[in-house]
């Protein structure tokens, strides 16, 4: 995942590391096509790790200033149709649309200040 990242530019220096790619590892969403995964969990979960990380980057800046990052994720159809994929796709939304207010249809070309 790193290296991927990497090569589609998420880090300038196409060194990435645990600083720049944050990969969600929690023991209530397990994996397996009969397991489901609560959208409210999933945008929880983000919206908490989110926080953390613009909490650490403004301390290290002592400032303020905006933080931009990207969440790269499933489409609606996840990797063939993994119900896990599909729930994080519907997570990322319920997190935009509840957490983030951002408005349905906004989604697609979203390029605003998110106010967490």
């Amino acid at each position: 995942l790193y290296r991927a990242c990497s090569l589609i530019g998420i880090d300038g220096n196409k060194t990435v590391d645990a600083k720049s790619v944050v990969v969600l590892d929690d023991d209530r969403l397990k994996d397996g096509p009969n397991e489901v995964w609560n959208s409210d969990l999933i945008a929880n979960t983000v919206l908490e790790r989110i926080q953390t990380i613009i909490g650490s980057v403004q301390k290290q800046q002592s400032t303020q200033r905006q933080v931009n990052m990207n969440i790269i994720t499933f489409d609606q159809g996840g990797v063939s149709g993994h119900p896990n994929h599909v729930d994080v796709f519907r997570g990322i939304n319920h997190f935009l649309h509840e957490k983030c207010h951002v408005k349905r249809g906004d989604d697609e070309k979203l390029l605003t200040r998110l106010k967490l």
